[in-house]
């Protein structure tokens, strides 16, 4: 063999090296009656669980590819906190949100139709119809919804692309706790909706807003995108949260929770934040987020670039 040829040979082997440690690390489907998970290697990526036997739909775990596991179902001092997923708190006075206090919930989340649709690239479409209604009565309030999971990229990153469209069955008040300044205000009012609780093992917290917030606590801001990070076994990963420009009350006030000291740590587009909203019979009320999983750490000034490229890309 020639010097030349030689040469051709390694850079050949090289470029089909680099080819491969581009590519996801072995993933693969796991899927049965009530979950469909993406796996890497043993470890689950994501989840979506989707059992009739649950009291919301959710995702859980959600992970970085090799790197630490990011929610966390039922912890001890709030088991209706579902990891990654979205609960009303009161529809027409009954609360949606909070389950295990009482034999039976004052309102029910049931849901019908899920539809799983997986590809060859390791993304994913899921589609479900959800009923909100009080116990042994008809829906009040009915909701579509589908996920998009991108696939991940070279690095781990993915994201998800949520939108839910709800229409009023029957005239709907959709309201929440009342915030300070209100009546009966509380100072951790104001939550429902779209919701992440973190695991208690991802330490060091850090925040960014992409208004340029880092506060730990600016529970009822606005902006557009909320970062959330942190490390666990030496790997620092975060999650980041776009509000779309068109959803109502956007940009979104947040709520965060961030309590170190209590292993607490909790984020939400808090899209009742100021004040309850009203449907009426047949009206409905779209959300859209996009929701990204990914290493290390983020700035305002990234979390503010991929807040305008989802506005882009998902345009009107």
């Amino acid at each position: 063999m020639t010097h030349h040829v030689a040469r051709n040979v390694i850079a050949a082997l090289a470029v089909l090296t680099a080819a491969a440690a581009a590519q996801p690390p072995g993933f693969a489907w796991r899927r049965d009656a009530t979950s469909i998970a993406l796996v890497s290697g043993g470890q689950i990526v994501w989840q979506f669980q989707h059992a009739s036997t649950l009291a919301k739909t959710m995702f859980h775990p959600v992970s970085l590819p090799g790197g630490p596991v990011l929610s966390w179902d039922q912890p001890p001092d709030h088991r209706w906190h579902h990891a990654f997923w979205f609960a009303w708190k009161y529809i027409n006075g009954l609360n949606y949100w909070e389950e295990g206090r009482t034999r039976e919930p004052e309102g029910l989340t049931t849901w019908r139709n899920v539809d799983v649709a997986t590809r060859p690239d390791y993304s994913a479409r899921i589609t479900l119809e959800i009923d909100y209604h009080p116990p042994d009565q008809p829906p009040v309030l009915r909701e579509g919804r589908e996920v998009q999971v991108s696939a991940p990229g070279p690095q781990g990153q993915y994201h998800f692309d949520w939108q839910s469209t709800f229409t009023a069955v029957v005239p709907v008040l959709l309201d929440r706790t009342p915030i300070p300044g209100e009546p009966q205000g509380a100072s951790w009012g104001g939550y429902a909706g779209l919701s992440w609780r973190f695991p208690k093992d991802l330490t060091g917290w850090q925040v960014a807003f992409s208004n340029g917030d880092t506060a730990l606590e600016p529970t009822g801001r606005r902006a557009a995108a909320l970062e959330v990070n942190g490390a666990a076994g030496g790997v620092e990963a975060g999650v980041a949260f776009l509000d779309h420009p068109h959803n109502l009350n956007s940009p979104s006030p947040w709520h965060l929770v961030a309590q170190p000291r209590n292993s607490f740590c909790f984020a939400q587009p808090a899209v009742l934040y100021y004040g309850p909203h009203r449907l009426k019979a047949n009206d409905t009320l779209v959300l859209r987020y996009r929701v990204i999983v990914h290493p290390g750490r983020w700035s305002a000034a990234r979390l503010k670039q991929a807040a305008a490229e989802f506005t882009k890309e998902l345009g009107k």
